[in-house]
């Protein structure tokens, strides 16, 4: 397997986790009433399911791009930009001008 792929696959597995957690947590703490709502409801386990797998979404791709972030520190050593940068010239520069007064 590419070395990105793999990276992408830990960082979905740890998405799923963390989104696990965050809506046990929503549901043990009851924000919201929101274990009423899903343990009363016949389809409630479809709200859970849908809540952790927006969750997962979110929370890979925020692992997903700080590991790339992490990535791109240890390669260049530098940090960001684009290159050598130039000074900029903040000499003056007279212009003239055509009306006189």
């Amino acid at each position: 397997m590419p070395r990105i792929m793999r990276l992408f696959v830990i960082s979905a597995v740890q998405g799923l986790a963390l989104a696990a957690v965050f809506v046990g947590l929503l549901l043990w703490l009851n924000i919201g009433s929101l274990w009423q709502l899903v343990s009363a409801s016949p389809v409630g386990w479809l709200a859970v399911v849908m809540l952790i797998t927006s969750g997962t979404v979110l929370f890979s791709g925020v692992q997903f791009a700080l590991a790339l972030m992490r990535i791109a520190d240890r390669a260049g050593g530098q940090g960001g930009g684009g290159g050598r940068r130039r000074k900029a010239n903040w000499s003056r520069i007279r212009i003239a001008s055509g009306a006189r007064r």
